[in-house]
């Protein structure tokens, strides 16, 4: 009888040690919270960097942008272009005007007007501006191309691409 009785402690101890790791390997382990949702790219900021075509070209453009959901609004400049100053365009006076504009993830289209200014009146009509179209932006670049829309016909036809870096 005393062997039945080691053979049942021993089973009786065997099963409490297999119960015990059984326990452990299957304690419930504290939920982990979510990641948060990481922040939207957006237009906002400042951009600084280049416009390449054969009459607008400049690496000295600066875009000063505020996007809300999907609308962008805000203000450009660039020193005029030596080759419209060539053309008789004032040196002294930078192209620059208004921004606005759509974004669809991370894409935009922009219009980048120019301001009224009598100088302008000559080379940049009424209605004048770039037509950007932003292929991709992320947090830090943006790039895409450009090409002047159909009120600048005649002296000011132009195409090219940009890259700017947000400042």
């Amino acid at each position: 009888m005393t062997k039945k009785n080691n053979s049942f402690r021993l089973a009786i101890v065997l099963c409490g040690i297999l119960a015990a790791v059984a326990c452990d390997s299957a304690s419930p382990t504290a939920p982990t919270a979510p990641e948060p949702e990481p922040e939207p790219v957006t237009l906002n900021g400042n951009w600084r960097g280049t416009f390449t075509g054969t009459l607008i070209a400049s690496d000295a453009v600066t875009a000063t942008l505020t996007q809300t959901d999907a609308a962008v609004t805000g203000e450009w400049s660039s020193p005029m272009p030596a080759i419209l100053v060539a053309l008789g365009a004032p040196a002294n006076v930078n192209l620059s005007g208004p921004v606005t504009g759509t974004v669809t993830g991370t894409t935009a289209e922009l219009s980048f007007g120019f301001l009224a200014i009598a100088a302008f009146q000559e080379y940049f009509a009424e209605g004048c501006a770039l037509s950007l179209s932003v292929t991709s932006f992320t947090a830090t670049t943006m790039e895409g191309t450009w090409r002047t829309n159909a009120s600048c016909e005649g002296r000011v036809n132009d195409n090219g691409n940009l890259t700017l870096t947000r400042q």
